[in-house]
């Protein structure tokens, strides 16, 4: 694997091998692909090494640029059922990756997209961190997490949701807010890493 952080989940699973099997690779249900290591150094990536994993359900890409060669493969993962993108950044747009067939939980952590690619229902669940949400963004999801958003002039009526989680300090600051507590969940704010576990679960 020349896709240096799945190389390390794969060493921390397996041992350290020259290459690994198909049948070990189709037990990789989740892998997490950084662009930087520890000490701030680059990692290389190869997108299209994540095609050897045909049980892939759960994808978290972390500080990595997304263009047109990863785009082609994510648009593969036809199993893929959550994807989390921290700081991730998307030279080119593709509304089609918020559209794969099984995809039905999304995290967004400091990846601005347009909130429109999340309006279609498609998702069980969207967690919304270090983003701003603007006054006309709609969503139709079952549970929308936005502890960690900027919420200033966002209009909820703009939106179709069963279940709102907000923080403790959100909810204190905004009448509006306050006002539909018949669907809202007032929870603790947490970390990212908590979050993520909340979202694989």
């Amino acid at each position: 694997m020349k896709t240096g952080s799945i190389q390390m989940i794969l060493n921390s699973k397996f041992g350290p091998q020259d290459s690994y099997s198909d049948e070990q690779l189709q037990q990789i249900s989740s892998l997490t692909i950084n662009r930087f290591d520890v000490a701030g150094d680059f990692l290389s990536i190869e997108p299209e090494e994540l095609l050897r994993f045909p049980n892939l359900r759960r994808l978290a890409l972390d500080q990595c640029v997304l263009g047109s060669d990863f785009i082609s493969v994510l648009l593969q993962l036809k199993n893929l059922e959550t994807l989390s993108l921290y700081n991730c950044e998307f030279t080119d747009l593709a509304e089609e990756v918020f559209q794969l067939p099984y995809l039905k939980k999304i995290l967004l952590d400091g990846t601005e997209i347009p909130m429109s690619y999340l309006k279609d229902g498609m998702f069980t669940s969207i967690t919304l961190s270090n983003v701003e949400i603007k006054e006309d963004a709609f969503f139709y999801t079952d549970i929308l997490d936005i502890r960690k958003a900027d919420i200033l002039n966002w209009n909820i009526l703009n939106s179709k949701i069963e279940k709102l989680i907000v923080s403790e300090s959100q909810f204190q600051h905004s009448e509006e807010l306050q006002n539909y507590t018949s669907y809202i969940e007032v929870r603790d704010d947490v970390d990212a890493d908590t979050i993520l576990e909340e979202v694989n679960v």
